[in-house]
């Protein structure tokens, strides 16, 4: 397994097409022991919410979802690391084009697309 860069609380979340746009906050605390770049570690399957974007050109109204760590050895707090790159699945409704009825569920996916620090890597 490649190394690549432990996500902390700065991460940035970016969905895959067809959801385009929005942004996704963390609900899930980070570590308050381990901070690789000064902010805490992401560790264990955490949870987000998503705000705007589209899902195939229509509105979304709301998401939310979880991405599970993939690291198999490195660990914070004696959980398994989130890493950049490691993904989850989003459920949330849009805008129907042609309503009735107004809104639409989808899925997707959605991934860590920048750790928040380039210093600290996992495996």
């Amino acid at each position: 397994m490649a190394l690549k860069e432990v996500a902390n609380a700065n991460l940035v979340l970016a969905p895959d097409p067809p959801i385009s746009g929005g942004s996704g906050t963390v609900t899930t605390p980070p570590s308050t022991k381990v901070k690789p770049g000064g902010a805490g570690a992401h560790r264990g399957t955490i949870n987000f919410a998503w705000a705007g974007g589209t899902y195939a050109g229509q509105p979304i109204v709301s998401g939310s979802g979880s991405i599970s760590p993939t690291a198999t050895k490195d660990k914070a707090d004696g959980q398994a690391v989130i890493r950049k790159d490691d993904s989850g699945t989003i459920n949330g409704t849009y805008t129907n084009p042609a309503p009735p009825p107004p809104t639409l569920p989808f899925s997707g996916t959605v991934r860590v697309s920048n750790a928040g620090q380039t210093k600290v890597t996992g495996q």
